[in-house]
């Protein structure tokens, strides 16, 4: 069986929801940082780099959240990745702009405005955050446009992946009123059972 090392509410969030998406049976180990169980000897073995998530099928081991939906759709998801080279050159744009461009603003607004203790919190760093990300979601926005889906006509590892980020976005806060496009979209992402199941 398929395990994940990690947990709904860090990156790990996003691989679960491939999971399902591609209707695997998984365990998921709920890797907890605070505790450091990411640091443990028997972890370490897996992911050198102390981080979640990890999944382990069978004999592969692959870290980091976007590499792991990326070989989920790769291998075991149907029609998540498009088979047409372009239409799949498309879905690594997406899913690269999500974790490199779009979650790295995201990251400061958590940060400095949950996680930190309060005393740490750098005030500035978050709005200058926020105002990046409700930036990048204008693009996103905008590429939207007359479109139902990133890619192709049909939902794709692209949408969940950009989508697990959106929803971050929406839970700190990041104004989407003026986002007509990214909220129809995100009303359909949101709808897929993966989703359902990530957030019950």
């Amino acid at each position: 069986m398929i395990e994940l090392y990690g947990g709904k509410m860090n990156r790990g969030g996003r691989c679960v929801l491939a999971l399902e998406e591609c209707g695997l049976k998984y365990e998921l180990h709920d890797i907890s940082l605070e505790k450091g169980e990411n640091k443990k000897p028997e972890y370490l073995k897996l992911n050198p780099n102390g981080a979640v998530p990890t999944l382990v099928d069978g004999d592969t081991v692959v870290w980091e959240s976007m590499a792991i939906n990326l070989y989920l759709a790769e291998k075991y998801g149907k029609d998540l990745m498009p088979a047409r080279v372009e239409e799949r050159a498309q879905v690594y744009k997406w899913s690269v702009w999500a974790i490199a461009t779009l979650e790295p603003p995201l990251v400061a607004v958590f940060s400095n405005r949950v996680r930190l203790p309060e005393a740490e919190r750098n005030a500035a760093a978050a709005d200058a955050g926020a105002e990046r990300a409700a930036e990048l979601l204008a693009i996103l926005n905008h590429e939207l446009e007359g479109r139902q889906f990133l890619v192709g006509d049909r939902f794709t590892i692209a949408d969940l992946n950009v989508g697990h980020c959106v929803a971050w976005a929406n839970m700190l806060g990041i104004d989407m009123s003026a986002l007509p496009n990214v909220q129809k979209w995100m009303g359909a992402v949101t709808q897929r059972p993966g989703f359902r199941k990530l957030m019950s």
